[in-house]
């Protein structure tokens, strides 16, 4: 059995989740926002308080029946589905945008805080393992 994927079918156009996305962005207090989809990315850029943050799908992979356009507007459709989140979580008061965005924090020489620390942390677990949790060993 195949796993069935966010959004599937949908005949939201990518337009309209784009649309959706930057409202809620620009309800976030987002200035400058930027879009850019392809038939196998998309990409998000939006800052907030003087701060460029990045988000991107991993490249869509294809599948038997499914067109380019399609694949297209389910990606946008799971977009839409994050942000939403977040904007709820934050607008709750259960974080902050600067928490619910910081792995897509853009630094000065354009990769994202994740592509930074994701090697650290990597290494430090190979290193030393993880850390105990609630202070039981392991």
């Amino acid at each position: 059995m195949s796993k069935r994927v966010y959004a599937e079918g949908t005949t939201v156009s990518a337009d309209t989740s784009a649309a959706e996305i930057q409202k809620m962005l620009k309800a976030l207090g987002a200035e400058r926002i930027g879009m850019m989809s392809s038939a196998t990315e998309t990409i998000i850029v939006f800052e907030v308080r003087q701060c460029m943050y990045r988000i991107s799908t991993p490249p869509t992979r294809s599948r038997p029946r499914v067109t380019k356009e399609q694949l297209e507007r389910e990606a946008w459709r799971a977009l839409v589905l994050l942000v939403k989140a977040k904007k709820v979580a934050i607008e709750q008061r259960i974080t902050t945008v600067e928490k619910e965005f910081m792995a897509d924090t853009v630094m000065p020489d354009g990769s994202t805080l994740i592509d930074h620390h994701k090697a650290i942390v990597t290494h430090n677990y190979s290193e030393g393992g993880a850390p105990r949790l609630l202070g039981f060993s392991s």
